[in-house]
């Protein structure tokens, strides 16, 4: 799929060590991004830009205009909604897929636009 940056939304869920970075480099290949997550204080610490343990990132943080947020109607108007929430694993080693599944009945408040969907988790 080719995609025109600059009329492309990205929602980026999940701003971990994985979500968090993916949403700096999609920003910087200029994208207009949005960044997700359900921990209110993570969101809170982002917005305020505070030091991460990682100095590129937090270099990089600081420089972006990145839309950090908790609220999920923001994924409503994205083009590419980027899951990246951890896949825990039951100890008869199958994956749990119950984030996952919360972030997919989340997105967009219960209405979403055409869009491509792409999964990334940490196993």
């Amino acid at each position: 799929m080719k995609t025109n940056t600059k009329n492309t939304k990205i929602a980026v869920v999940g701003l971990g060590y994985v979500g968090l970075p993916l949403a700096l480099l999609a920003e910087r290949k200029g994208y207009k991004v949005v960044g997700l997550d359900i921990n209110e204080e993570k969101i809170n610490s982002l917005i305020k830009r505070e030091p991460l343990a990682d100095e590129e990132i937090s270099k990089q943080l600081k420089a972006s205009t990145i839309e950090l947020t908790t609220d999920f109607k923001k994924t409503k108007d994205a083009n590419i909604i980027i899951i990246c929430v951890p896949t825990p694993v039951y100890d008869n080693h199958l994956p749990n897929l119950e984030p996952i599944e919360n972030v997919c009945r989340s997105v967009g408040g219960g209405g979403l636009k055409r869009i491509s969907l792409l999964f990334l988790s940490q196993l």
